[in-house]
């Protein structure tokens, strides 16, 4: 598991939110589809904003050392 499916699985926990919402909130076809993304760490910027917006939580994007913050 890659570090951003490890600290969306820490983040879920955390929130106590259940990977069946989460499927939902991706608008996965299924669990196998979830499982396959925390095995291979295939997240879209969009499903990142996505589950920050859920889980109420911040988020930015560093490149290259250049922190761009994207609040509403």
């Amino acid at each position: 598991m890659d570090v951003i499916s490890s600290k969306i699985k820490t983040l879920l926990a955390a929130k106590n939110i259940k990977q069946q919402e989460l499927i939902t909130i991706l608008g996965l076809s299924s669990k196998q589809a979830l499982s396959l993304k925390f095995t291979r760490g295939s997240w879209s910027a969009a499903e990142l904003i996505k589950i920050a917006d859920y889980c109420e939580a911040e988020y930015c994007f560093i490149i290259d050392d250049m922190k761009l913050d994207l609040k509403k």
